[in-house]
Protein backbone atom coordinates (compact mmCIF):
# COMPACT_ATOMS: atom_id res chain seq x y z
CA UNK A 1 0.00 0.00 0.00
CA UNK A 2 1.39 3.14 -0.66
CA UNK A 3 1.79 6.09 2.14
CA UNK A 4 -0.66 8.52 2.42
CA UNK A 5 0.91 11.87 4.10
CA UNK A 6 -1.25 13.86 6.27
CA UNK A 7 -1.23 17.31 7.19
CA UNK A 8 -2.97 18.36 10.22
CA UNK A 9 -3.38 21.84 11.24
CA UNK A 10 -4.15 23.60 14.47
CA UNK A 11 -7.80 23.73 13.91
CA UNK A 12 -7.61 19.82 13.79
CA UNK A 13 -8.01 19.95 9.90
CA UNK A 14 -6.60 17.08 7.93
CA UNK A 15 -4.86 17.99 4.25
CA UNK A 16 -3.62 14.97 1.90
CA UNK A 17 -3.80 14.09 -1.82
CA UNK A 18 -6.47 12.23 -3.65
CA UNK A 19 -5.24 8.84 -4.52
CA UNK A 20 -6.95 5.20 -4.80
CA UNK A 21 -5.85 4.64 -1.18
CA UNK A 22 -7.25 7.91 0.45
CA UNK A 23 -10.04 7.85 -1.04
CA UNK A 24 -10.90 3.73 0.57
CA UNK A 25 -8.97 5.25 3.74
CA UNK A 26 -11.41 8.09 3.99
CA UNK A 27 -14.37 7.38 2.28
CA UNK A 28 -16.29 10.10 3.43
CA UNK A 29 -14.34 13.19 3.59
CA UNK A 30 -15.42 16.09 2.18
CA UNK A 31 -15.49 17.62 -1.74
CA UNK A 32 -11.56 17.47 -2.13
CA UNK A 33 -10.24 20.92 -3.69
CA UNK A 34 -8.06 21.01 -6.54
CA UNK A 35 -4.21 21.41 -5.60
CA UNK A 36 -2.57 21.78 -8.88
CA UNK A 37 -3.51 20.89 -12.67
CA UNK A 38 -1.77 18.80 -15.41
CA UNK A 39 -2.10 20.71 -18.48
CA UNK A 40 -1.14 20.31 -22.13
CA UNK A 41 1.71 23.36 -22.89
CA UNK A 42 0.46 23.86 -26.11
CA UNK A 43 -2.42 26.38 -26.50
CA UNK A 44 -4.62 25.00 -28.67
CA UNK A 45 -4.48 21.46 -27.26
CA UNK A 46 -4.67 23.22 -23.57
CA UNK A 47 -7.91 24.99 -24.93
CA UNK A 48 -9.59 21.45 -26.55
CA UNK A 49 -8.32 19.62 -23.25
CA UNK A 50 -9.97 22.57 -21.40
CA UNK A 51 -13.56 22.01 -22.82
CA UNK A 52 -13.26 18.59 -22.84
CA UNK A 53 -12.63 18.29 -19.71
CA UNK A 54 -15.20 20.97 -18.84
CA UNK A 55 -18.41 18.94 -20.64
CA UNK A 56 -17.64 15.17 -19.21
CA UNK A 57 -16.40 13.70 -15.76
CA UNK A 58 -13.26 12.84 -14.04
CA UNK A 59 -13.74 9.39 -14.77
CA UNK A 60 -15.61 9.59 -17.96
CA UNK A 61 -14.11 7.62 -20.96
CA UNK A 62 -13.13 11.14 -22.47
CA UNK A 63 -10.78 12.40 -19.72
CA UNK A 64 -9.41 9.17 -19.86
CA UNK A 65 -8.51 9.64 -23.75
CA UNK A 66 -7.50 13.39 -23.07
CA UNK A 67 -4.05 11.51 -20.42
CA UNK A 68 -3.43 9.57 -23.01
CA UNK A 69 -2.15 12.77 -25.38
CA UNK A 70 1.65 12.44 -27.12
CA UNK A 71 2.15 15.75 -26.10
CA UNK A 72 4.23 18.21 -23.59
CA UNK A 73 2.83 18.34 -19.72
CA UNK A 74 2.64 21.44 -17.47
CA UNK A 75 2.08 21.01 -14.04
CA UNK A 76 0.05 24.57 -12.79
CA UNK A 77 0.38 24.68 -9.34
CA UNK A 78 -0.90 28.00 -8.16
CA UNK A 79 -4.25 26.52 -6.74
CA UNK A 80 -2.11 25.95 -3.97
CA UNK A 81 0.68 29.42 -4.36
CA UNK A 82 3.19 27.76 -6.34
CA UNK A 83 5.21 27.96 -9.63
CA UNK A 84 4.41 25.89 -12.91
CA UNK A 85 6.52 23.64 -13.96
CA UNK A 86 6.95 22.71 -17.81
CA UNK A 87 7.98 20.23 -20.47
CA UNK A 88 7.42 16.66 -18.80
CA UNK A 89 6.96 13.67 -20.96
CA UNK A 90 4.67 11.35 -21.15
CA UNK A 91 1.81 12.92 -18.87
CA UNK A 92 2.52 10.28 -15.78
CA UNK A 93 5.79 12.49 -15.29
CA UNK A 94 4.63 15.30 -14.55
CA UNK A 95 1.85 13.49 -12.10
CA UNK A 96 5.33 12.24 -10.46
CA UNK A 97 6.45 15.70 -10.18
CA UNK A 98 3.18 17.04 -8.98
CA UNK A 99 2.67 14.64 -6.12
CA UNK A 100 6.53 14.77 -5.20
CA UNK A 101 6.38 18.43 -5.08
CA UNK A 102 3.07 18.86 -3.14
CA UNK A 103 4.05 15.87 -0.82
CA UNK A 104 6.97 17.96 -0.43
CA UNK A 105 5.93 21.68 -0.44
CA UNK A 106 2.30 22.06 -0.04
CA UNK A 107 2.16 18.80 2.56
CA UNK A 108 5.28 19.75 4.26
CA UNK A 109 5.21 22.63 5.20
CA UNK A 110 3.66 23.96 8.41
CA UNK A 111 0.31 25.80 7.99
Amino acid sequence: MQPIKISIDTEGTATYLINEYSRNAFPDAQEPRRASNVLPMSLPLRIMFQALRGVSSDDSRLAAWTRTWPCLWKVDLSPVGGPTYGGFYPREAAIEFEVGWLNSNFLGRNK
